[in-house]
Parts: structure tokens; sequence; C-alpha cells
């Protein structure tokens, strides 16, 4: 029997894992901006960066210690002369003690996001089959799918289009009401639906609140009989996916099975050295998208710039990773390697994007990667993939040839959930997140170097408890 544990998101802090040296730990909180660590004056620069993400004014002339006893102050922490700072130094201890006290603002300012406001939770309560919009995006898509008028976007400091609003008043037969300010439409549209229109529904700048485009969209969806689909919460999603996946995938992989298997059914990827991951992305969207549909308008956003997020359900988007827990080596068996926790993510800035918009997950398959000792699957990989192919010849930067995986058993699925920007910075400086700078593209004939490719974010499994929230593994039929 499947064992999936869920996480209600209860409030707990973050897991923290403290820097280990000064540099480190200026790096964390570069991070928080983008900024690339500087060489010089690292403490100063990185403190400053720490200070305009939390919105804390310091005196830029003083010294490291009286800038981060300012922020101290501010984050209400302990700060004491010997143990956090001497003179005008701050010490590593200090660092850590911001960055954990930062980490935890961080979190509680996500929390109190998400936290309703009563009256409005009143309302909703008149509409028990209502699944409330958890961001502005998803609300403004689901009114865009009920008037058939595309997908769209938000503007500048999240604003939605008036289009939103003109769009489904022409739908309703409300055509005399379109020349009318935003918040007036909005407000017109909840009376003609049956919906009080409460003051928290506008803010200033002409944008319509979360809670305001809520009511908009819990009155048109009973207007058009619509039942809302979905999950609630993305526990109940995450846990749906992960028991599909589980009960989906097989117990093994073969490598030449696989990777033939993925050539015959059209692949782009079957001649990848890294088959698990990719056929784990392939076969994974396969089994979702033949349970759950998804919105063929409108729905949560999955490119960013370059980067195409693997899986979208009706309310969030995933992104699937395989992870090699752990090697073995073949036929001896003997040489078993037990592997970091880190996962390597995707491009950072799509990330930020994202996670700041509309939040993102991540289903992680966790396995055991198996090596042939004689390299036996490395020659047949390279002739299969190579057979009949007229391609630019390349070479590894660092003219090493490493073994190419021959097996994967899968051992663990997790879901993971990063809900909005300021927990992804409390990531950072937790520790659990940081940024990996990505290896050239290998170097093709007549190059001298391989080509750049963009940073990436890593992901420390070991270290992330408080945002997973659904997890399975392949033991748990074993003991059962």
């Amino acid at each position: 029997m499947n064992v999936v544990t869920i996480s209600r998101m209860e409030p707990h802090n973050l897991a923290f894992t403290p820097a280990q040296s000064i540099a480190e730990a200026s790096a964390r909180m570069f991070l928080l901006t983008g900024d690339e660590p500087r060489t010089t004056r690292p403490p100063k620069r990185a403190l400053l960066s720490l200070a305009r993400v939390l919105g804390i004014e310091v005196n830029l002339d003083s010294t490291n210690a009286v800038v981060a006893g300012e922020i101290a102050e501010s984050l209400h922490l302990p700060w004491r002369e010997g143990r956090h700072f001497d003179g005008g130094v701050v010490k590593l201890s200090g660092l850590n003690r911001l960055l954990r006290g930062a980490a935890d603002h961080l979190q509680e300012v996500s929390r109190a996001e998400l936290v309703p406001q009563e009256h409005v939770a009143e309302v909703f309560r008149t509409f028990p089959n209502f699944r409330i919009a958890h961001d502005k995006y998803e609300a403004i898509n689901r009114i865009s799918d009920l008037t058939d008028s595309g997908p769209e976007v938000l503007g500048p400091g999240s604003k939605e289009h008036k289009s939103v609003f003109t769009n489904l008043a022409i739908h309703v037969g409300l055509e005399d009401k379109v020349g009318l300010s935003k918040h007036a439409l909005a407000e017109v549209l909840c009376q003609h639906f049956g919906v009080p229109w409460l003051a928290v529904g506008g803010s200033t700048g002409q944008t319509i609140t979360l809670d305001g485009l809520n009511l908009v969209l819990a009155g048109a969806e009973r207007y058009f009989g619509v039942v809302s689909a979905g999950w609630q919460t993305v526990g109940e999603e995450a846990t749906a996916l992960v028991t599909a996946l589980r009960a989906g995938l097989e117990d093994y992989y073969d490598g030449r099975t696989t990777v033939q298997a993925m050539r015959d059914a059209g692949s782009r990827q079957w001649r990848a050295t890294e088959w698990p991951g990719f056929y784990f992305e392939e076969r994974a969207i396969e089994i979702l998208t033949g349970l759950y549909d998804t919105p063929s308008v409108g729905g949560p956003r999955r490119k960013y710039g370059n980067t195409v997020f693997d899986y979208a359900s009706s309310r969030r988007v995933w992104d699937l990773k395989a992870h090699s827990a752990a090697q073995r080596y073949v036929p001896s068996g003997d040489k078993v390697r037990q592997s970091r926790g880190d996962v390597l993510l995707n491009d950072a800035e799509a990330m930020r994007d994202c996670i700041g918009e509309q939040g993102l997950g991540f289903i992680v398959l966790s396995g055991e990667a198996f090596y042939e000792e004689d390299a036996a699957f490395d020659d047949w990989h390279r002739a299969f993939t190579q057979e009949g192919q007229v391609r630019p010849k390349t070479r590894a930067n660092s003219d090493r040839r490493r073994l190419r995986k021959a097996g994967f058993a899968p051992l663990k699925l997790d879901a993971l959930w990063i809900p909005d920007h300021a927990t992804l910075l409390a990531g950072f400086l937790s520790g659990w997140v940081s940024l990996a700078k990505i290896g050239r593209q290998q170097i093709r004939e007549g190059q001298s170097e391989g080509s750049r490719r963009r940073p990436k974010l890593r992901m420390d499994l070991h270290a992330v408890d408080p945002i997973r929230v659904a997890e399975t593994s392949w033991a748990s039929e074993e003991g059962a």
C-alpha cells in the first residue's frame, strides 16, 4: 500500500543551514537581489542588499557592524558585541544570526499574505462549490475562460487589464457599462451577479485586488453554471499527482530498453546522456495528462523566457526532476556511494519570475543509478545514438569521458512547493536554495571553448521538509 504524507504548510520555520564562511553568508545575501557577489568589501555590500530587500533604512556611511546592528534591531534580533561583532567587524556568527532572522521574517510575510480577510471569507461561505483563486493570474484567466476571450496577462505592478471586465460585461449583456472605470465596472458586475462588492475589492491606482477578482469570479461562475474544478489545496493536488505517478511508473529502467523505447516513441531527447531524467519527464507528463485535464485557454503560465516548465494543472505549475540519490556499479555491486542531496533545477531568472507571479512546484524522483564497470553501456549508447547521424564533432571542455547510466531504479517521489517570492528569498538565506553556475556547452568543431550557459538554481533535498507537500516511496509496498 502506498504511503503518501501531506503537509498542509502549517506555520513553522524553514530549515536553516548555517553559512560556513563570511563569503558564503555574503553570497546568500547577494542572491536576494540577483547581484553577483563582489570580491571587494563583500560583507558591507551584502548587508546593503539584505537591507534593501527587507525595506530597512540603514546609514550607508556606517561600519559593517552598525549596518548589521540596524538590520538586527529592525528584525528584533539580539545583537551583542563579542558574540556577533567585534568593533566595526561583523563576525560569522552575526551574519548567520541575520540570515536566520531574515529568513524567518520573510516566511512570516509569506504566511501573512495567505491569511484571508474575515468579511471576504464570509461571502465565499455562501458559494460552497467555489474554488478561490489563490493568485491574480489564475483569477483573470478563469474569468477569461468563461468568455472564450483568450489568455490574459498582468501588466506592470500585477495590474489586471480592463479587458478582463469589459469582455465579461459584453458577454452578460452589459455593453452599455463598458465605459465605466475599472472599479465601477467590477462593482456593477458583482451587482449583476448578486454578489456584494466590498471595499477591499479595489485599491489605489485603478487596481482590483485579488479579493475583488474573486468576488467577480465567484458571481460569474455561478451565473454561467460553472462548478469550480481542481484541487482546493496544494497538498491535495500534490498527493493526487504523486499517487498517480507512483502507480504508473515502472520499478526499474534498463538503459538499452528505455533509450530504444524513447526513440520509437518519437522523443526528442532519446540521444541524451542523462536519459533517466528525460524519460521520467516524458512518462510523467503522459501519465498526468491522461488522468487530469488542463484548461485549453488560460490556466497557469508555463513559459518564462526560453524556459518551459513541464506540467500545468488547472491551477498550478510543476516541474519534473530526476535525482540520483545513490550510485551502484555492476557487476561487482559493492561500490555504492550515496550522493549529496543537491538537485539542479532551472534557469534562475525564469524560476524567480514564475515563483513571484504564481508559485512553482517540483516533483522529484530520487533513485539509484547503475553504471557498468566495463563501460559496455557507454559504447552501446554512443554507437546507438550516433548511428546515421552527421553532426558537428564535439568534445567535453574537460576532455574527460564519464560513465553513463546503464539503469535507474526509482526509490522515492517528493512533491515540493515554493508558494511565493518571500519563501524563495527565505530559502536563499537559509541555504536550501543556491545559485549554480553551469559549465560551458561542449566544444564544437572549430571552437576554442564551449558557449556560455545561464546560471540555474540548485536545491538541497536534505533541507526542504517545510516545503514538502507530499511524498511516497517504492519501499512502502515492500514493508506492507
